[in-house]
């Protein structure tokens, strides 16, 4: 029996709606226990912009992870020492489309997490806003996807945290997102508007569309499970963790195999040519890679996963970067603009609709 590689995260737990107040509620009574506040409440180490540049400022790596898990551990009802990263191998599902996302390899997030903070730190020291700093802690914290559940709940609550001084309005407001429908209020994911767009520009950076990088013009992955043909030197846990990416993620699978083509001399043997193009036949593919071969491939799709956390961090970090500029419009302008723009689209879709329902 072959162990399943991934867990499957429809979204965020579905809690009674009158009992989203106990969590907020919850939220504010445990929160003296995240140690990294060293005592203070969320309302004074949040209370103002001096004191939050001055908590970013001092914060360590350690500290950032555990503030994290703290608020993720609380938001669940979770027992103080269950507090920790629990989303090992969780995929994302839409409730239409199947599998929506892929998060990074679970021994990669706290490095990835690490970026996000010195980021956030260099943001900080060059005074830029808090809205763009919140904007990258809680679409990074979507896109890396730590924990099994309320990965989003986390995220709209740091967001909060960071854009407002915490006050009475601002409790009502956390209230709202933390809710039946926070979602809908205000979701800053990064799956929606810029997902196409890092996508774009990791397979510029690999050279898929550049013809004199892609010689062959190889432009899939084609078959299904019943076509792979592995040999028996290729451990069970590989050919697991293919089966699975091919079911679950074969778009970013097909980029990992692409680039360890690229490498190949032999690479004929592997593709199939049509008359303006070729592409990898599964049964092709995995009757002729080596046990070598494989374990590169699947280490390039998740050097993939960490490149797209990389890119979503720099176009929110370095937003003035040339090739981050998008036209809207018949305008220019940064696609980190473009994603805020798109994030209050959303939201004031959400709010007209409850008003025309009310």
């Amino acid at each position: 029996m072959h162990e399943r590689v991934f867990q499957t995260n429809n979204g965020e737990e579905s809690m009674e709606r009158e009992k989203y107040s106990e969590v907020v509620s919850r939220f504010f009574h445990s929160a003296r226990g995240i140690e990294p506040l060293r005592g203070k409440t969320v309302e004074e180490v949040f209370s103002n912009d001096e004191e939050k540049r001055i908590f970013i400022e001092n914060l360590q790596s350690e500290d950032f992870f555990e503030v994290l898990n703290s608020v993720n551990g609380i938001l669940r009802g979770r027992k103080k020492e269950e507090w920790d990263m629990d989303g090992k191998g969780v995929v994302l599902r839409g409730a239409l489309l199947g599998t929506e996302y892929v998060p990074p390899r679970h021994e990669d997030k706290p490095e990835l997490l690490t970026e996000v903070l010195t980021a956030a730190k260099e943001m900080n020291h060059n005074k830029r806003s808090f809205e763009d700093i919140g904007l990258l802690v809680s679409s990074a914290l979507n896109a890396i996807h730590p924990y099994a559940d309320a990965n989003g709940r986390t995220s709209r609550l740091m967001y909060l945290l960071l854009t407002k001084n915490f006050n009475s309005e601002a409790q009502s407001e956390l209230s709202e997102i933390l809710g039946l429908y926070g979602r809908d209020k205000f979701d800053v994911n990064p799956r929606g508007s810029m997902q196409a767009a890092i996508e774009n520009f990791i397979e510029d950076d690999i050279g898929l569309k550049n013809p004199e990088m892609n010689v062959d013009n190889i432009t899939n992955l084609f078959g299904y499970k019943k076509d792979i043909q592995f040999n028996e030197e290729i451990p069970q846990k590989d050919q697991d963790l293919f089966s699975e990416l091919l079911k679950e993620d074969g778009h970013d699978l097909f980029l990992s195999v692409f680039e360890y083509l690229q490498q190949q001399k032999d690479r004929e043997k592997y593709i199939r040519r049509f008359p303006q193009r070729a592409a990898v036949p599964i049964s092709l593919f995995s009757k002729n890679v080596t046990q070598e071969g494989l374990g590169q491939i699947l280490q390039n799709y998740w050097d993939l996963k960490k490149q797209y956390v990389r890119i979503l961090i720099d176009v929110i970090a370095h937003p003035e970067k040339e090739k981050y500029q998008v036209l809207h419009n018949n305008e220019s302008m940064p696609l980190k603009d473009y994603f805020k723009l798109k994030i209050k689209e959303r939201a004031e879709e959400i709010a007209k609709e409850d008003r025309k329902n009310s």
